[in-house]
């Protein structure tokens, strides 16, 4: 796992910048209404084919698309490890200045590739997405020359789309998510950004997470505006102070009110200023893995025209600077150990508890500042890896080999192991033997992929701890219906050596029960079905491919449960991270050391099958789910 560092000194490339007034596609200073705006983008994507792409991420209330023009040298390619940055302006209607900014810094970034050293660069190892408008409905209500006021703020519908999203600290926003805000939602759910600006009017100042504070705040946290810190409190500061003091005079700390007190270094927390509820600089921090900052670039929210040269010449420096901090930090590809990428890898920082995700490549980017730091990675079906990196100047570039757990079998931290061998062994009562056999769940009980075969429920066999002497299972009630299963287990452990997992005698009994009329092949067939809401199986329909997912984060220590209560629980929350559209389980209400969602990828033959239950210790709990072939252990 050799690493390499890049380093590059960004400010000598900024500094020797020739940063014009205008440039050779003489886009004029006024604003631009949504026709004109689409014009200037066509034509920008129409000169310059090898270096842009114009494509939209959805339409508006009204209609209007939501452009984005990528910028890149050879934007139809994706080279491995070239990071995703993206700026979004007017997001309220009637703060447009960035709007206008963003054309002028498309025309720029265009004119100079192979001219300016900075930009050819920037464009050869960036690739930069350009949204110069996420509420065009609005900003055609809005009025020239309006310095405050909510005339155009929010979209049609007249949502605010800054308090619109789903919240870390308060769930689903109150609103019901906009086209506009679920269209960004999906557009960061495709795209692995690593660096995002969101530009804004009517305030001088980058603000940076958390806008919100958590529920349990003391009463008069709001009041005394105390800060909302993330745990990568270290990199906002720095990406806001690399935008402030490339600013004109952002860095003065300019308050545009009389009695307001000066930003320091013109940055701020955003919940230190005022908090609120559903931004996106919070949701792209915690649903996206992306560092995103709030730039509030002009005192006027819709200042007269006359003033956009000077605002253009304000910014345009810290614009071009900002793009340059996505090159710093830690970068990689996971692979296995056949050199095969890992998707879907979760990469964490000690000590930083958001973490990110590797892409259907294995690639993965953390903005990080110089430092020593130790990198987790884990990921389904693999060993995970720890080990320390070393941050300096640039991007140390970081490969990490996962490799494939050696059996079916997953070990939670240092807990007992699975082993095979001789094992106990355990016969549920005829008639539930029966109904595997003859009744509607004929064929589809679970057969292990390594060296282990289950055909029937008679020869079920339960997998301990290599003190076998000490653990038995005893099935305490089988009944079995036309529609119901119940299978109910005594797990009785009697270690009592002091290094064993548990130095009492523990006696615990587990209840599972499911409805065979929830296993199914098809979704045709299960929304055919006339099962209600409580039905087990579900499925998301993602390029035309049926995914079916599975919840696996609920406690059943001593509990009583049906997979039906346990779908219910799924929804709820889903409802939660609406999002994910699947049941992505908050870490915070998950029993300890719970993961998130396992998805099966089609084929998907017999559908479902359930084993109980393998292992069971105090808060942790697992069972096999294994349908023709795909093995799975959850815990």
């Amino acid at each position: 796992m050799a690493s390499f560092t890049i380093s590059m000194v960004l400010v000598l490339f900024v500094a020797s910048l020739v940063l014009p007034s205008t440039t050779a596609l003489n886009i004029d200073f006024t604003y631009h209404n949504f026709p004109q705006m689409t014009a200037v983008l066509r034509q920008l994507a129409n000169e310059y084919p090898e270096l842009t792409k114009l494509y939209s991420i959805g339409k508006s209330v009204q209609g209007r698309d939501l452009w984005v023009l990528l910028v890149t040298n050879n934007p139809n390619e994706e080279p491995l490890l070239k990071p995703n940055v993206k700026y979004v302006a007017n997001m309220h209607g009637n703060e447009p200045v960035g709007r206008e900014l963003m054309l002028h810094l498309l025309s720029l970034l265009l004119d100079g590739y192979g001219k300016d050293d900075y930009i050819t660069w920037l464009l050869d190892n960036t690739r930069i997405h350009i949204m110069p408008s996420m509420n065009p409905d609005g900003f055609e209500a809005s009025s020239e020359g309006e310095c405050s006021g909510v005339q155009g703020r929010g979209n049609a519908n007249n949502a605010d789309l800054n308090r619109n999203f789903p919240d870390y600290f308060a769930g689903r926003p109150k609103v019901p998510i906009q086209p506009e805000t679920r269209a960004v939602m999906d557009w960061i759910k495709q795209i692995q950004f690593v660096l995002s600006g969101n530009f804004h009017g009517g305030a001088l100042v980058a603000s940076y997470p958390f806008d919100n504070i958590p529920a349990n705040s003391p009463k008069n946290f709001r009041k005394f505006g105390s800060p909302s810190r993330t745990p990568d409190d270290d990199v906002f500061k720095h990406l806001a102070e690399v935008y402030s003091f490339n600013h004109k005079n952002m860095y003065l700390g300019v308050t545009c009110r009389d009695g307001s007190p000066p930003f320091s270094n013109g940055t701020t927390n955003g919940a230190a200023w005022y908090s609120l509820i559903g931004g996106m600089q919070d949701y792209n921090y915690v649903w996206g893995s992306c560092m995103e900052i709030t730039l509030e670039i002009s005192c006027c929210k819709y200042p007269k025209s006359y003033q956009l040269p000077q605002f253009w010449n304000d910014n345009q420096k810290a614009i071009l600077q900002y793009l340059g901090e996505v090159h710093q930090g830690i970068w990689g590809q996971v692979t296995d150990q056949n050199k095969n990428p890992v998707s879907n890898a979760t990469i964490k920082i000690k000590g930083r508890d958001f973490g990110t995700r590797t892409t259907y490549r294995g690639e993965y980017w953390r903005i990080l500042r110089p430092g020593t730091y130790v990198l987790h990675a884990e990921a389904n079906g693999y060993d995970p890896v720890e080990l320390t990196v070393d941050v300096s100047k640039g991007v140390v570039i970081q490969n990490i080999t996962l490799y494939q757990q050696s059996s079916t079998y997953y070990e939670p931290r240092s807990e007992p192991t699975f082993q095979r061998g001789s094992v106990p062994s355990i016969t549920p009562v005829h008639n539930a033997a029966s109904a595997f056999r003859s009744g509607s769940l004929k064929g589809i009980w679970p057969t292990f992929t390594v060296n282990e075969t289950f055909t029937n429920v008679t020869s079920l066999k339960a997998l301990v701890n290599t003190d076998l002497v000490d653990e038995t299972f005893s099935t305490v009630n089988t009944v079995t219906d036309t529609d119901t299963i119940d299978l109910e287990y005594n797990y009785t452990d009697t270690n009592t050596s002091p290094n064993d997992y548990n130095s009492t005698p523990n006696v615990t009994r587990i209840h599972f029960q499911f409805r065979t009329g929830q296993l199914h092949r098809t979704q045709n067939d299960l929304s055919s079905s006339g099962l209600s809401d409580g039905c087990f199986p579900d499925f998301d329909v993602v390029d035309n491919q049926q995914k079916f997912r599975l919840c696996e984060c609920v406690q059943v220590w001593n509990v009583k449960f049906s997979f039906a209560s346990l779908h219910h629980h799924c929804n709820l929350l889903s409802e939660f991270s609406e999002t994910q559209r699947s049941c992505d389980i908050p870490t915070k209400l998950c029993v300890p050391n719970c993961t998130a969602t396992h998805r099966l990828q089609p084929p998907i033959k017999p559908l479902a099958s359930e084993l109980p239950i393998l292992w069971v210790n105090e808060n942790v709990w697992s069972y096999i789910f294994n349908p023709d072939g795909y093995s799975f252990l959850i815990s």
